[in-house]
């Protein structure tokens, strides 16, 4: 990926992403953090040039209300230079 672009800012034509559930853990019943690493592939910029796969982390505290859960913060991390 190039310095300075944000993938997330990119106009997509089509692309693949996987989530992998790392760890959930419960602060109370009704409050939970849960972190994973996710992928995205097949990406493509405005010009139609595929772009190189993304790898990242997410953390994300959820809240329980009326029954389902709900995004209350995100964090997502892109990892750069993965050896």
């Amino acid at each position: 990926m190039r310095k300075g672009i944000c993938p997330f800012s990119l106009r997509a034509q089509s692309q693949h992403r996987v989530y992998a559930r790392g760890q959930i853990r419960f602060i109370t019943r009704e409050l939970a953090t849960v972190d994973g690493s996710w992928t995205v592939t097949v990406t493509r910029d405005a010009t139609g040039k595929e772009l190189p796969v993304i790898n990242g982390r997410g953390f994300e505290l959820v809240q329980k209300k009326h029954g389902s859960w709900k995004f209350i913060a995100t964090r997502e991390m892109v990892i750069f230079g993965r050896s």
